[in-house]
């Protein structure tokens, strides 16, 4: 589908912001039809299959381990939370890969070690994706690093930050000589990593200032959205 919608464009360049639902297969889409591409990487999908390297109790993940061994026991704890702590524990990955291993050569059990297969199988697949591109483009010194320790070439990694407005030289610094006040607007996911419990914080802080917070998101019944209300 990607082919043929470039063959109609006729383009020259293809600029992926993400590939989650599109697949590495949208590289290689470019590849074939000697289109060069540029990979701009908003969050740590590359890395991470819940995309945010954070595990359930909202602690940093350090990133796939060898086989992708602690990222199966972190999608298994989130299908059946029940197993609460199960990505922590790392003492498991060993045996586990040797039983896999076995299982793998059995006929019978092939089919249930083929998700382990294909998760084991996402970095070298997307890392030869990323190195295939043009250039990759973090907007962050953090991502650039994550970047460079997945793999990809020096070279072909460009820092370019995201664009913010330079503030007017005729705002007021002071928001109490506005009549009106300021309102201060969140539009995204209501969950821990994007921060919105952060302006509701910093808020509380401020005393004889006219200001208004507005949250847009989806609500659900998590205990984060219950005590972000």
């Amino acid at each position: 589908i990607l082919r043929r919608a470039l063959e109609m464009l006729g383009a020259d360049v293809v600029h992926f912001l993400h590939l989650a639902g599109l697949t590495a297969g949208a590289v290689r889409a470019t590849a074939v039809r000697g289109i060069r591409a540029v990979f701009t990487a908003t969050d740590f999908w590359f890395e991470c299959p819940t995309v945010q390297l954070l595990l359930c109790d909202h602690s940093r993940c350090a990133g796939p381990g060898p086989g992708r061994l602690n990222c199966a026991r972190h999608l298994m704890e989130i299908r059946h939370p029940t197993l609460h702590a199960l990505s922590a524990i790392s003492l498991l990955d060993r045996p586990a890969a040797v039983a896999l291993r076995v299982a793998a050569r059995v006929p019978g059990l092939r089919r249930m070690t083929a998700p382990f297969d294909a998760l084991a199988a996402r970095s070298p697949v997307l890392g030869a994706a990323l190195a295939s591109v043009a250039a990759v483009v973090a907007p962050t010194a953090h991502m650039r690093e994550r970047l460079a320790r997945f793999g990809v070439p020096e070279e072909r990694l460009h820092l370019v930050r995201f664009g913010v407005p330079r503030p007017r030289a005729d705002c007021a610094a002071d928001v109490n000589q506005d009549a009106r006040g300021m309102r201060i607007a969140f539009v995204g996911t209501l969950a821990p990593h994007k921060g919105p419990h952060l302006l509701v914080d910093a808020l509380a802080l401020l005393r004889d200032v006219s200001l208004q917070l507005d949250l847009h998101g989806d609500v659900t019944d998590s205990a984060y959205c219950r005590v972000l209300q």
